[in-house]
């Protein structure tokens, strides 16, 4: 029987800060090579409009990020690039940014700064999808209160 993704963690799981490189930690019992599609979501609620909401594709090594709306994926940003994508709540930066595998696990590194407007509590959620379209749900894994720049 095939089991859906997990979304296991997020290192820091919780504290402050403008800018921080958050780690999110998968797990897919058929290998991490199965997962396609990551998502990371930092807001007050799982919703997109007004949050700081990335796309990791697995496939491509990229990653992109909402417009401000919720409606648009920016991007991509090859991980690792010289490049970012921003909003009015953070902007991504390739360079900090990657993914490596082993076995069931995934890690996805994101190097996040926050913009002042962001300012306030926030809580941290992802997701991850299989290639035969298995999710994992939105996982709350965390807190991070924004300090502005």
């Amino acid at each position: 029987i095939n089991q859906p993704p997990q979304a296991l963690s997020i290192t820091p799981s919780s504290g402050s800060g403008a800018f921080q490189t958050f780690t999110f930690a998968f797990s897919d019992p058929v290998g991490a090579s199965d997962l396609v599609t990551l998502l990371v979501l930092f807001n007050t609620v799982i919703s997109a409009p007004s949050a700081c909401h990335a796309w990791v594709d697995l496939v491509h090594s990229s990653f992109y990020l909402a417009n401000d709306a919720g409606t648009v994926w920016l991007g991509p940003v090859v991980m690792g690039a010289s490049s970012t994508l921003q909003n009015n709540q953070c902007t991504i930066n390739g360079v900090g940014s990657s993914v490596v595998s082993f076995g069931s696990l995934l890690t996805a590194k994101l190097a996040v700064t926050f913009k002042a407007a962001f300012t306030g509590p926030k809580n941290s959620y992802s997701y991850a999808q299989t290639a035969s379209g298995l999710t994992s749900g939105w996982q709350s894994l965390g807190s991070w209160t924004v300090i502005g720049p």
